[in-house]
């Protein structure tokens, strides 16, 4: 069973979920729309709890991330990329690595941040 059915098996909402579990509100809201978390303590419950946290790979319809960024990093000497699926993050390494551009990657609670100078 996913997060959402959990949910409305057990009738919680993310909140009350968040305070039984003693967890982050925001990322517990983030991961019910589908997006990626790399809380430990979230995914340490969720295995606790029989919940999949299973991601699809998601395209946009008109122009996929890869397509927005690149165009981005043409026009932008310098800049920021944020990245919120290990798809998107390897996806950006792999264009800046085959473009020899010089980037480096933060990690943060629920996403990547990802600095690229061209003139490096």
């Amino acid at each position: 069973m996913d997060f959402e059915e959990y949910l409305k098996e057990n009738r919680l909402t993310v909140k009350e979920f968040s305070q039984k579990y003693d967890l982050d509100y925001y990322c517990l809201a983030r991961v019910k729309k589908g997006r990626f978390t790399r809380n430990q303590e979230i995914n340490n419950v969720f295995e606790m709890l029989g919940i999949e946290y299973i991601l699809e790979r998601r395209v946009d319809a008109d122009m996929s991330f890869l397509t927005q960024e690149s165009i981005c990093i043409q026009h932008e000497r310098k800049g920021d990329i944020y990245c919120y699926t290990e798809f998107q993050l390897q996806e950006i390494e792999e264009y800046l690595t085959n473009h020899r551009i010089a980037y480096y990657v933060r990690n943060f609670k629920d996403y990547w941040k990802i600095k690229y100078d061209r003139g490096a």
